[in-house]
């Protein structure tokens, strides 16, 4: 009623002396003088006016040439872009600036120091009520900030009590509003939280939950994931929206970077913020380091998916194509794994660390510094979908700079991956099987030599290595008791090498460097336990397997090593005569030679055996048997004393040749006669009587060295090299040779889960009946030309990709399993 009296202008201005008498009465009771709004003129620098300075109307600039580019939307400003923006800060008095609608798709580079307050981008209009609210700032790395009894330490969160959404005519889901409600209990558990949360709509327990969370160290797993995505869309904003490029801001641009590599530690199970942290940091990446530091970095293998190149791939192999440098490993491999079809194969997957430094070793080893990508004309433009609702829809990046490369540049980057994965297989199959054995000796003999030197390995590895360190010293070579190697690798039998173990203990100290012999791999016996082994350093291109020249090398280093050690004892003219040997053997690498001299010494140090002689000689034609009976009584004759067991050694030698043993002291006479004196020969005139008879000289000891004739040496190195061209075509295998295979029938029949036509013939065979000894599956296997143990990983293999467990289960006995079986065959 008093307001009709007054009239309408009477009530208005009656009103607002009601309203400033009751303001002034409620700033009384809490003790605080009434104070009048000042004038924007006056705003001092600690007052809440902040200058933000546009180059554009736009998004900012990630870095030099690359742009962001986000959906057209009016934006408020009251100046020209080349004068810093003065908004003051809810001042009353200021009207409110015109809209003014941007450019499309136009460049922009908003220049924020951080931490620093950020402010709507429109001023409200006048208000009476309520009061004033506080500015709100980006709370920088490392400051801290108390919020509802909360300290929210390292920051990285907007505080304040109004922020607008980025393109969205709503508050920005990420500010932290100190006025809300917060309760006293927190909830963890995110009940109630939105598919897109926001904190001004969270409950006020869950506000207590996020808070607490923020406070603890944003890293306590069992968090609700919704609590993790809305710091994540502050994140978001800041980067994408905020920073420029000065140095400052690279650096906060860092910080953040580390931040959400944390997060993806807790939180990477979750696939959808791992989806959108991974794609965030592939920008990160590409903001901190720029165009000319990106090819710099290195690029995460294990984190990378088929299907299309991220942003930071591409910008890093346009940035080789369009400047002409070398692509690095690391790039090269990611580039090529995201624009493949398919995923890589399994070794590539269940051993990502491998198979990387394998790749990087052999990509350097193929192509040096790196493969240079071709260029296409367009430009790298990429779309980022950020996980705030706050954008409104995907982000656009481009470069205005940085060409697209070719993908038909990765034709022999591809070929590369294909060959990595098959040396790992073996390797992967057993990391598969044993999954925390992969440091083991057993999975460093299965290693590929450019890995097996770089990896420490286990503390089984790690004692292996002070035994080689401690027995060779600073020597070539040494023996090693067999004793000691077998506390250094398994057996099945306490003590005893199988041929299988033999072959594993050799490839594992060939990973480490060294050779080791006998080598069952090179054709030689299977170490017994109570001799030694002799190690040697391996040279570096030493092959795993003999060569027809190092096998007739073997053969007749066998045979004279029977003579030599016939009588028990090896003179120093033996060893070197068998030394000479080794070096006028043909066609042998220097490392084979490296490898003979130290089997040489370990056939020389062990008891004389005539066991598998007769294999060596069985197929040497007469003329090739008579040469080498010869070279027999050369290497007995070496010290200049023949002992009755070298005779007898040499009378059994010439029976198995085929030789007339009957004519072995004959040819030991000769050859002794033909040996030069080494003192002053008596003569007397043609028909005078003999008077007597001299007395020869005592023969030398064995220890004595004898003076030998280099000419007669030269003449037998040359018989020597016409023998071992002979002995080519025979093995030196102390074992019984296995039987030929047989012929391998024709399969023309389709693959099954992937195998090939030898191992899906075996397949079909074994599914015929429920239970196989083991050694017929092995003569199945051998029939088809395959190794069993081998074959029956493969298969294996095949069906765990297929149904997760394995088709052939049994040590002697092998059970077939029948569900794997349905799911298998078609």
């Amino acid at each position: 009623m008093v307001v009709l009296g007054l009239g309408a202008w009477g009530g208005i201005v009656w009103l607002n002396k009601v309203n400033a008498r009751w303001k002034a009465a409620q700033q009384a009771r809490s003790g605080v003088a009434p104070t009048s709004v000042p004038a924007p003129a006056a705003s001092s620098p600690a007052s809440s006016t902040i200058a933000l300075r546009f180059e554009n109307v736009s998004a900012p600039r990630l870095s030099p040439g690359l742009r962001v580019r986000i959906a057209d939307e009016p934006r408020a400003v009251t100046k020209s872009s080349a004068e810093p923006l003065e908004l003051s800060v809810l001042s009353a008095s200021v009207p409110p600036p015109k809209p003014v609608a941007s450019t499309p798709m136009v460049e922009v580079v908003q220049r924020v120091a951080p931490a620093r307050s950020v402010e709507p981008t429109s001023a409200p209009g006048p208000t009476l009520w309520p009061p004033t609210p506080q500015k709100t700032e980006w709370i920088a790395p490392g400051q801290s900030i108390e919020v509802a009894g909360y300290m929210l330490k390292d920051g990285m969160v907007y505080v304040g009590s109004r922020l607008r959404a980025v393109k969205l005519p709503s508050s920005e889901p990420a500010l932290i509003n100190p006025k809300l409600e917060v309760a006293s209990r927190p909830n963890r558990g995110g009940q109630g939280l939105r598919y897109w949360p926001s904190y001004s709509d969270l409950s006020p327990s869950a506000r207590a939950g996020y808070l607490a969370w923020l406070a603890g160290g944003r890293r306590q797993p069992g968090i609700d994931i919704g609590y993790v995505f809305l710091f994540f869309y502050g994140l978001e904003r800041r980067v994408l929206h905020d920073l420029g490029t000065e140095p400052e801001a690279l650096a906060e641009a860092r910080l953040i970077e580390g931040e959400v590599h944390g997060l993806l530690e807790v939180y990477s199970e979750n696939s959808s913020f791992a989806g959108y942290a991974s794609a965030f940091l592939d920008i990160l990446r590409v903001h901190r380091a720029g165009e000319d530091g990106l090819l710099k970095e290195s690029p995460d293998f294990a984190s990378r998916s088929a299907g299309s190149a991220s942003f930071d791939v591409r910008m890093a192999a346009g940035t080789a194509a369009t400047r002409g440098l070398p692509l690095p490993a690391d790039w090269a491999l990611v580039w090529a794994v995201e624009t493949h079809v398919t995923r890589p194969r399994t070794p590539a997957i269940r051993c990502p660390a491998e198979f990387q430094a394998l790749f990087r070793a052999r990509y350097q080893r193929d192509h040096g510094a790196g493969i240079v990508p071709r260029a296409l004309k367009g430009k790298v433009e990429a779309r980022y979908n950020p996980a705030s609702a706050s954008f409104g829809g995907e982000v656009r990046l481009a470069s205005t700079s940085i060409n697209e490369a070719s993908e038909t540049s990765l034709k022999p980057v591809r070929a590369l991956i294909e060959e990595c994965c098959e040396s790992l297989e073996s390797y992967s199959r057993w990391v598969g099987k044993n999954p925390d054995a992969r440091n083991s000796m057993s999975a460093l003999a299965l290693l590929p030599p450019e890995l097996a030197a770089s990896i420490d390995g286990g503390s089984d590895v790690q004692a292996l290595r002070a035994l080689l360190r401690q027995s060779l010293g600073n020597n070539p070579s040494a023996p090693v008791p067999a004793t000691e190697l077998l506390k250094h690798w398994p057996t099945t039998t306490l003590g005893k090498l199988t041929k299988a173990e033999a072959v594993g203990l050799a490839q594992a100290l060939e990973k480490l460097g060294h050779g080791m012999e006998p080598d069952p791999r090179m054709g030689g016996a299977v170490l017994f336990s109570d001799e030694s082994a002799w190690l040697f350093l391996l040279p570096s291109d030493s092959p795993s397997a003999p060569s027809a020249s190092y096998l007739s090398a073997l053969a007749m280093l066998h045979l004279a090593a029977a003579v030599a050690t016939a009588d028990g004892t090896v003179s120093t003219d033996e060893i070197h005569r068998m030394e000479a040997l080794v070096e006028a053997a043909q066609g042998l690498l220097p490392s084979e030679k490296v490898r003979l001299r130290a089997h040489v010494s370990w056939l020389l140090a062990r008891p004389a055996s005539s066991a598998g002689h007769k294999k060596r000689v069985e197929a040497l034609t007469p003329e090739a048997r008579t040469s080498l009976g010869n070279l027999l009584v050369e290497v007995a004759v070496a010290d200049g004393n023949v002992s009755p067991e070298e005779l007898k050694t040499l009378s059994r030698l010439y029976a198995m040749l085929g030789l007339d043993e009957n004519s072995v002291y004959s040819r030991v006479h000769a050859a002794t006669a033909s040996r030069p004196a080494t003192e002053p020969v008596s003569m007397r005139l043609a028909g005078a009587p003999e008077q007597g008879f001299a007395i020869p000289a005592p023969p030398p000891e064995k220890g004595e060295r004898v003076a030998l004739d280099m000419r007669s040496v030269q003449a037998k190195l040359a018989e020597t090299a016409a023998v071992s061209s002979l002995l080519g075509s025979i093995f030196a295998d102390e074992e019984p040779t296995p039987p030929a295979p047989q012929p391998t029938p024709a399969v023309t029949e389709a693959g099954i889960a992937g195998l090939d036509a030898l191992h899906t013939s075996l397949l079909r065979a074994l599914v015929a009946k429920p239970e196989w000894p083991r050694a017929e599956v092995e003569k199945l296997a051998s029939g088809l030309g395959l190794l069993p143990d081998g074959a029956l990983d493969v298969i294996n293999d095949a069906a765990f990709e297929v149904c997760g467990e394995p088709i052939l289960e049994g040590d002697e006995t092998l059970q077939l399993n029948e569900q794997a079986v349905k799911e298998m065959m078609p």
